[in-house]
């Protein structure tokens, strides 16, 4: 038996003392461990919470992802619905633009051959401007001069 700062020390002893680790010993009646067991268990310990905190870590990103990839999806529809209301109003202003060019060269008997020329084309919207203008003008109670 080896003697320690605080009286005889029984090595090996205490392995079959209640909760002391293999290799421990027992000073007066107090249990102490081994260095190495203890160090082991802790390393056990944090490597599962290590573990666990992965895990946990995994599943919050996966839950993010998948609220992210719902969002995404949300601001996609969105996003076509706003498109497709913004196409149909160009297809409109288009259809009103060309309805308007037929009837300006129905009434005044303009003839193209392939593409209109230059002057057409500002004939055409000097006409339409004076006549929006009539038409703005007519709203306000207002008559144009000249």
């Amino acid at each position: 038996m080896a003697r320690g700062p605080r009286g005889p020390v029984r090595e090996g002893t205490a392995a079959g003392v209640e909760g002391s680790h293999t290799g421990g010993r027992q000073v007066n009646d107090v249990v102490v461990g081994s260095q190495a067991a203890a160090a082991s268990q802790r390393r056990q310990a944090q490597q599962g919470a290590a573990a666990s905190a992965r895990i946990g870590q995994a599943t919050r990103l996966a839950a993010a992802k998948a609220t992210e990839a719902r969002e995404i999806a949300k601001e996609v529809a969105r996003a076509r619905k706003q498109g497709t209301a913004l196409v149909q109003a160009s297809l409109e202003r288009l259809q009103t633009a060309e309805r308007s060019w037929d009837k300006h060269v129905d009434d005044g008997g303009v003839v193209i051959d392939g593409y209109p020329t230059e002057d057409q084309v500002l004939t055409y919207m000097a006409t339409m401007s004076r006549s929006r203008q009539r038409m703005c003008l007519a709203q306000r109670g207002r008559r144009r001069k000249g």
